[in-house]
C-alpha cells in the first residue's frame, strides 16, 4: 500500500503469495490437530464428571430409604424406576441412562450413559469405581 495524492492505493504487486497462504493454512492445520484431540477429551472428562456429581447426588436419597428399609433400593433399571422408589430424579440430563443393578442391598452400583455416549459407574456408598 502507497500514499499517492494523499490517497491509500493498493499496490497489486504486494500481495500474499501463495506459498505464504500455503504456510498458514498448514500452521493452521498442525494446530487443529493438536488441539481438537484436547478439547475432545476435556468434553469428555467434563461429562464423566457431571455423571458422577449426579450418582453422588443421589446418595442421600439412598439412605433415606436405607433408613426406612433396612438396604438399598436397587434392581432399578431407569431414572423412572428410581425416582418412583426413591424420589431421586436427574434435573437436566433428562436423556442420561441412570440403571442400579441388582444386588443383596448392602451396597448399590449406579451406571450412568449420557447421550453422547459417555459411561460412568460408581460403587455406592464407597464411592470407588465399579470394576469392568
Amino acid at each position: 500500500m502507497s500514499f499517492i495524492d494523499g490517497t491509500l492505493r493498493r499496490d497489486p504487486a504486494h500481495g500474499f503469495t501463495l506459498l505464504e497462504m500455503l504456510v498458514v493454512v498448514g500452521i493452521i492445520a498442525t494446530l487443529s490437530s493438536i488441539a481438537w484431540p484436547l478439547w475432545r477429551n476435556h468434553v469428555t472428562t467434563s461429562e464423566k464428571a457431571v455423571l458422577i456429581a449426579n450418582i453422588q447426588s443421589m446418595a442421600f436419597f439412598q439412605e433415606s430409604y436405607k433408613l426406612r428399609h433396612g438396604v438399598y433400593a436397587v434392581g432399578l433399571l431407569d431414572g423412572e424406576e428410581i425416582a418412583d422408589r426413591i424420589g431421586w430424579s436427574v434435573g437436566r440430563e433428562g436423556n442420561t441412562s441412570f440403571v442400579i443393578p441388582d444386588s443383596d442391598g448392602s451396597y448399590y452400583q449406579v451406571q450412568a450413559v449420557n447421550p453422547n455416549g459417555v459411561a460412568a459407574c460408581l460403587q455406592m456408598p464407597s464411592r470407588q469405581r465399579c470394576s469392568p
